[in-house]
């Protein structure tokens, strides 16, 4: 379009606009392209005129355009979905309004980012004068021989032509934005700052950055605590624009559909008082030495293998048993619902509350009221959660095909803002509402049978799926379509982790595999086997954890008998771990705490070690007889541990006879280890 032509097209904007004939000025916007009126687009967005909203953006861009049109059709064609799903909910008509708001921020601020719109969101100063001036020169140029054209422009345009007007640059978050209840970004200025546990870098708003399949969420969804009397959003926000969908957490309320247990039992005191019966009579107190050599001299030791050092010198460090209460304060949380084998244990990302699945395939959520005691509402040893159950009476709960899933894998994940739970247990992969334990879809029913989740920290709505026949699918929840499949275990899939940093997931197998994939090609980038430790057989290396340091360069690996610190992406081995030959039971698990200085694991025996992750030193051992029922025919241990997402001295330990349990030392020692 000639400059000539865009001044026309600005004057009759102007004319029409004056007259006030808003729908032809709208509609001359949209078919030339020549301004994006924010203001008539917002008002399309509050009023859910969808149709007019997309029409009028394909005057500007197109979805395939850039990823920043990309976000922006999808937001919006999404929240159309969403309003369709709960049009007869009235408590979501009520709340349509602020969600369309939150809405309509987030797909501003990629407008405003979009280099396709960078100069079509502002009017230019704009003079008549000038039109009538363009219109001149063109009929002057007419009638000039071409070889006096340069001159005769230059004549016409001395001092005659107004310095454009500035146009804005592309969008740049300058600070915290707020999480929305569409999981979007809103530009309020009251905004807390972000958590320091949480401090990261992140993309630009042009990378796909709004988690749109499941993990954009419904403000009806939020509702108010039925007895808690501060309802506060809480929100705890990060520090760019798409983590913000990724890291922001908002404190997870639930509707008056829920019914709160009573608690049975308060503190562990309670239990250790109800028996005076010793764990010790039966369960082996051998206690895991810290080993990371093969060799006998250093088993003896508890010498740390480190790369590129022969042997290492013995260093004098303090060692804390835990063997009484008054060492370390452990909760049980309280549970009035039918005992079944924890299987799987996580934090919210808020840090308030803690969800485990179990192998009946049932999830349980645990709360932390927000009150004067508790003004965070952050999980707390010292105080007890709410169990929280649907009056109805329907449990999350996955969908198992018709089989025993006490004999199937299980897995969950959970969308960063702590709004939408993706899990499975042997059957198809069902999508929860954490608001209201709806289940929003269910998808790939087996086989193959979903082995382990992990959703990209970019975009919440890439899922890598581990399955049993070693394959890994990347699942577009966007537009519910499986984008690729990767092939290079023998198999089943017992490990993902993805690399924020990196660009890569690395994937573990029950063949001892691991392998590094890059997140933007897709291909294999290298792999590398663990070796099993002298003396152990092959099965020890069956089940095969990952989680990246929170560097997100650093790899844990945790198998039945070791523990490997890999550098990522060569997969160089770093240090090893390895259980003693003479230790009693196997690791049942282990992960890094959310600061990555330590590294918490469990043992079939019962015990609980804490090591430095910097040297996988052992500084922490936790007696079994501290939390362990002192029922000697409920043999029970842990089997799956988790982090607090923001406490780096808490964890919580989930045992074969049900009970969920959190730990943390005393408000007087700090941490686990000086």
């Amino acid at each position: 379009m000639s400059s000539l032509e865009k001044d026309l097209l600005f004057s009759i904007h102007q004319l029409l606009r004056k007259k006030n004939f808003k729908r032809t000025v709208h509609t001359l916007e949209q078919e030339s392209g020549i301004f994006f009126s924010m203001p008539y687009f917002r008002d399309r967005v509050t009023n859910g005129d969808w149709d007019e909203v997309e029409n009028y953006l394909s005057g500007f861009t197109k979805p395939k355009d850039n990823p920043n049109s990309t976000n922006i059709f999808t937001v919006i064609q999404h929240h159309k979905n969403l309003e369709a799903q709960d049009r007869e909910d009235e408590k979501v008509s009520r709340e349509l309004i602020n969600a369309r708001g939150y809405m309509f921020a987030y797909v501003k601020k990629l407008i405003e980012a979009n280099p396709v719109f960078r100069d079509k969101l502002k009017l230019p100063i704009f003079n008549p004068s000038t039109l009538r001036l363009s219109l001149n020169l063109q009929n002057h140029l007419a009638a000039v021989p071409t070889s006096q054209s340069t001159s005769a422009v230059t004549s016409l345009l001395q001092g005659a032509v107004p310095k454009p007007a500035e146009f804005p640059t592309p969008f740049r978050a300058q600070g915290p934005l707020p999480t929305s209840p569409l999981g979007c970004v809103t530009n309020a200025p009251s905004a807390p700052q972000p958590s320091a546990s949480y401090q990261s870098s992140v993309p630009h708003p042009s990378a796909s950055a709004c988690p749109i399949g499941f993990n954009t969420q419904n403000n009806s969804d939020v509702l108010k605590h039925p007895t808690t009397p501060k309802n506060k959003p809480a929100v705890d926000i990060q520090n760019d624009h798409s983590e913000l969908l990724l890291k922001g957490t908002k404190r997870l309320e639930m509707s008056n559909e829920f019914m709160l247990s009573t608690p049975a039992i308060n503190t562990i005191d309670d239990v250790n008082a109800s028996s005076g019966s010793n764990i010790e009579d039966r369960v082996s107190p051998v206690a895991p030495t810290v080993s990371m050599n093969e060799n006998r001299q250093n088993l003896k030791d508890g010498k740390p293998t480190i790369a590129g050092e022969s042997s290492v010198k013995s260093r004098s460090r303090k060692l804390m048993d835990a063997n009484e209460p008054s060492k370390c304060r452990i909760l049980r949380l309280p549970d009035s619902l039918v005992a079944m084998r924890v299987s799987r244990l996580m934090y919210t990302n808020s840090g308030s509350a803690i969800l485990a699945l179990y192998v009946n395939a049932v999830h349980k959520l645990w709360k932390w009221p927000e009150n004067d005691s508790n003004s965070m509402g952050k999980a707390r040893a010292r105080l007890v959660p709410q169990l929280w159950q649907p009056r109805s009476g329907t449990m999350m709960t996955n969908e198992t095909s018709g089989m025993n899933p006490e004999y199937a894998f299980h897995c969950f994940a959970l969308s960063n803002n702590d709004q939408y739970l993706m899990s499975v247990s042997g059957g198809e992969i069902s999508f929860f509402n954490m608001g209201t334990f709806k289940t929003i879809k269910t998808i790939m029913s087996p086989p193959p049978a979903a082995t382990f989740l992990a959703l990209h920290p970019r975009d919440n709505n890439i899922i890598a799926i581990g399955s049993d026949d070693s394959s890994i699918q990347i699942y577009d929840a966007t537009f519910n379509e499986v984008k690729t499949k990767l092939k290079a275990h023998q198999e089943m899939i017992t490990g993902l982790a993805f690399s924020n940093i990196l660009n890569v997931l690395v994937s573990s197998g029950a063949d001892s595999q691991l392998c590094v994939w890059s997140t933007d090609t897709w291909e294999k980038q290298t792999n590398e086997y663990l070796q099993s430790p002298a003396g152990r057989s092959g099965a020890s290396l069956a089940d095969t954890r990952v989680q990246f340091h929170h560097d997100q360069t650093c790899l844990l690996a945790v198998q039945e008998t070791q523990i490997v610190i890999y550098e990522v992406p060569a997969l160089k081995r770093h240090m090893k771990w390895v259980l003693p030959l003479q230790a009693s039971g196997s690791i049942t698990y282990a992960t890094y705490s959310c600061d990555s200085k330590s590294i918490n694991v469990s043992f079939e025996c019962g015990r609980i070690s804490v090591l430095s992750a910097s040297s996988l030193d052992l500084r922490c051992r936790i007696n079994p007889s501290l939390y362990l029922p002192t029922n000697p025919s409920l043999r029970a241990c842990p089997l799956v541990v988790a982090a607090h997402p923001s406490k780096p001295n808490q964890f919580a330990v989930g045992l074969t006879d049900g009970g969920v349990y959190v730990l943390e030392p005393l408000e007087s020692e700090g941490k686990w280890y000086p």
